[in-house]
């Protein structure tokens, strides 16, 4: 069985993923035009991930996995609106012009990059800042095991339904491998859960064989940048949009294809310089009736009979001259190069998220890792309201630990889970950075399916 995904194209996946999180990313109460959430902060309200108010208390229902900020210190509150205030300044320092002497061509980034501090957006504390308000209210994220009656804004005359959270469906999964649902309590769901577990099991074997593509990505990308650094010194102007629509520069010209089309051009207007002596003004003195007067007459001799064919013997400025052909060829090369170079680049910050704030690697590893922690921890990350929903619907019975006492085994405080889930993130994007750093492939039967703990 192959090692990695082959189902799955990684920046296809990282393109669409993070178009689908900019869609439900808040334009603010005023309605503007430019999100005003960061990505990250929508892609943990889309998982469904605690929510901490940072100060001012959030519209009702904007965020429905709401925790309580008691005995929560500043430095998981803090960090959460930071995050909202580099993001805006990540997009305007973009807009206004990357600093003169930035290379494309010492792009060098690590997949820790968003968890260390050295990327201006950073993945942890893993809370959603639920006091970003979350306009228009279609863009919201209802709570866990919500029924479709409690995920309508009952505020809204439009009754808009809240989307799911990822969560929800994860837990659902993680669940049905472990057979833990109560088929007497809701009959249907055993069906249900049953089809689940085969997908659970193939999802999280895939998640762990595409970190391989990963891998593979940014080797192929580095190759072609190395390449194409030899051939031509532009370099691009990066955004902050998933596909990084970027615009390509050229100001040295001292690539291999750079100084060849500088010999070019050279020799192109030695050329044309040629050819303009065939094609003159004179001044003539004319007499008339005695009288003198100054008249211009061009003369083209190149009109002159098979004067044409006669010049091409020393210049030619035909389409199908070796000079034209030589220069188109160039042409040609220096647009393949700056096209590889604009996907090069695209495909790395996909990976490592540098200026989109959130890379297609960030979004795996975070799912990975809601697939592998125990589903005690994952079931911990909802909070009590959802907790009673999941046990009316499935008979669970799943109780959160206080104080770490009580509760169902393995269970604990929701601050617990979300350190937990770090931890595991970490631990993934340590494994796939050192993958890339020293390349080799993950064991596709690698011990990391859902498990409960003992």
């Amino acid at each position: 069985m192959s090692v990695y995904n082959k189902d799955l194209d990684f920046t296809d996946f990282a393109i669409k993923i993070l178009q689908e999180i900019d869609s439900i990313r808040s334009n603010g109460r005023g309605g503007s035009s430019d999100p005003q959430e960061s990505r990250i902060n929508a892609f943990y309200r889309a998982l469904g991930l605690p929510g901490l108010s940072t100060g001012v208390g959030p519209p009702e229902k904007n965020n429905n996995n709401m925790f309580s900020n008691k005995n929560i210190g500043r430095d998981i509150i803090n960090p959460l609106g930071n995050r909202e205030t580099l993001f805006q300044a990540n997009k305007n320092f973009l807009r206004n012009g990357y600093p003169d002497g930035y290379s494309v061509g010492s792009y060098k980034a690590s997949i820790l990059d968003g968890i260390d501090g050295t990327r201006k957006e950073q993945l942890f504390p893993m809370y959603t800042n639920a006091s970003v308000e979350i306009y228009p209210v279609g863009k919201r994220v209802g709570g866990a095991f919500m029924t479709d009656t409690d995920l309508q804004d009952i505020s809204s005359n439009d009754k808009t339904q809240y989307r799911r959270p990822l969560i929800e469906t994860i837990i659902s999964l993680r669940l049905s491998t472990l057979g833990i649902f109560n088929s007497t309590k809701q009959p249907e769901i055993s069906s249900v859960y049953k089809s689940f577990s085969e997908l659970a099991k193939d999802i999280t074997n895939n998640l762990v064989k595409t970190m391989n593509n990963i891998s593979q990505k940014v080797s192929e990308a580095k190759q072609i940048m190395d390449r194409v650094a030899k051939q031509t010194s532009a370099n691009v102007t990066p955004d902050d949009n998933p596909d990084q629509n970027t615009t390509v520069v050229n100001n040295d010209q001292v690539g291999q294809l750079d100084q060849k089309k500088t010999q070019q051009d050279l020799v192109l207007a030695e050329k044309q310089a040629q050819l303009s002596l065939f094609n003159f003004s004179d001044v003539v003195v004319q007499n008339t009736n005695g009288n003198t007067s100054i008249t211009n007459i061009s003369r083209n001799l190149k009109d002159a009979s098979l004067a044409s064919t006669f010049i091409s013997i020393v210049v030619s400025d035909s389409d199908n001259g070796l000079t034209q052909k030589s220069i188109n060829g160039v042409d040609d090369q220096l647009n393949k190069a700056t096209s590889d170079l604009k996907t090069s680049f695209r495909d790395l910050d996909l990976v490592f998220g540098t200026f989109s704030g959130l890379s297609g690697t960030d979004v795996l590893c975070v799912l990975l890792a809601l697939f592998i922690i125990p589903v005690e921890t994952l079931i911990s990350l909802i909070n009590d309201d959802a907790i009673v929903r999941l046990n009316t619907q499935t008979g669970l019975g799943f109780a959160r630990s206080t104080n770490g006492t009580g509760g169902t085994g393995g269970s604990m405080s929701f601050t617990d889970a979300v350190t937990a889930l770090e931890k595991s993130v970490r631990s993934i994007m340590t494994g796939l950075d050192s993958d890339i750093k020293q390349p080799k492939v993950r064991n596709q039967n690698i011990n990391r399916g859902p498990n409960r703990s003992k």
